[in-house]
């Protein structure tokens, strides 16, 4: 076992804090924010997606098994992949994330594969992975992710997530170290999920930050600098209600679970229970100074949030145009995957999807 993995273990063993009661809704700074750059993204069911520079992002198209890459010019740089096992194919592209100088690396969630391709689709390397592998951060030597073993299913013994770190190239594992779950760890928490779940993020500093439950953060930070992991609530959580967006996205959803039409008791007991405090997808990643941000759940209708951190302090909001659904940082720049609203009169009534690119190097959180 490696010097930071056992340092890892040591400190999320010291975490003994509960949940605590809900705190009262304060008012906090929001900084709004202007888009320096705006280009189109196609349709897709996926929400990933990765800044392969400040200039260029990449989104997956579900519908064509492809990556689209595209720069703050709105140029189209690069469309690749198609569906198929072969290299630079994907039998499921599940996630986009940074790779090694300018590229950007996709997940296959079946082939159990990350391939790291140039923007214009040349293929760099393909590594293989764990099984279902979700991306929580990057280095130029790795990409670190939770894994979950199939066996858990029959398994009791298998269950639980575990931390990998995958060396892009080669499928090395550099860094494997199961998590255990908060009740090993003394934590009380209010939700149906007994583990640290998939919504994670990691900073190549040895910062690693799980949301929990609807409302918390388990930060388990470098154990040179923090004596322990902090549990903190996120201070801007309101129990906030799903809004009319989020009921038809969630009906939408669930329509390929009935087969059609989802029974409207069903949809009431969703609109009924306060949102969890983050987009679904891939909402805590930590920028290039070591702040985290925070994909906030909160109105997504006409404007969205992001909650930063430093450390496991709160700073403040900042505040963007549109329906948040992914988002990525890379150096000085912000781009965000979001949604606009339906205009009246869309032939089509499908919400339009953009990309928009935001300097946050001005920021003073």
């Amino acid at each position: 076992m490696s010097r930071d993995a056992t340092n890892l273990l040591l400190a999320l063993g010291m975490l003994t804090a509960g949940c605590g009661p809900r705190r009262d809704a304060n008012p906090h700074p929001v900084l709004p924010l202007q888009p320096v750059a705006t280009a189109q993204a196609p349709l897709s069911e996926n929400t990933s997606l990765a800044l392969a520079d400040e200039q260029t992002a990449c989104v997956i198209v579900s519908y064509e098994f492809q990556v689209h890459c595209v720069n703050r010019l709105t140029r189209i740089v690069g469309v690749f992949g198609r569906e198929g096992e072969g290299p630079g194919e994907f039998q499921f592209p599940l996630e986009v994330f940074q790779g090694p100088g300018v590229t950007v690396g996709v997940v296959d969630a079946l082939s159990a594969r990350a391939t790291v391709f140039r923007p214009t689709g040349a293929v760099a390397s393909e590594a293989g992975l764990p099984p279902q592998f979700m991306a929580i951060g990057s280095t130029d030597a790795m990409v670190v992710g939770i894994s979950e073993r199939f066996e858990a299913a029959f398994d009791p013994s298998a269950a639980g997530k575990t931390l990998a770190g995958i060396e892009l190239g080669t499928g090395s594992v550099l860094v494997e170290e199961k998590l255990p779950p908060p009740a090993e760890l003394g934590i009380v928490v209010d939700c149906d999920r007994d583990d640290l779940g998939t919504r994670a993020a990691w900073h190549p500093g040895g910062w690693l930050v799980f949301g929990t439950c609807q409302h918390d953060l388990v930060f388990v930070e470098a154990p040179s600098e923090v004596a322990a992991p902090t549990l903190v609530q996120a201070p801007t959580y309101t129990g906030e209600l799903p809004n009319r967006r989020d009921i038809e996205e969630y009906r939408t959803g669930m329509g390929l679970l009935y087969g059609g039409t989802v029974p409207e008791t069903v949809v009431q007991q969703y609109a009924e229970t306060p949102k969890i405090d983050r987009i679904p997808g891939r909402s805590l990643r930590y920028d290039s100074r070591a702040r985290l941000w925070v994909g906030a759940s909160r109105d997504r209708d006409r404007y969205s949030y992001f909650d930063i951190y430093v450390g496991a302090d709160f700073k403040g909001s900042v505040r963007i145009r549109d329906r948040l659904i992914g988002f990525d940082l890379h150096g000085e720049t912000l781009a965000t995957l979001v949604e606009r609203a339906v205009a009246e009169g869309d032939a089509d009534g499908i919400p339009d999807r953009e990309i928009d690119w935001y300097d946050i190097g001005k920021i003073g959180y």
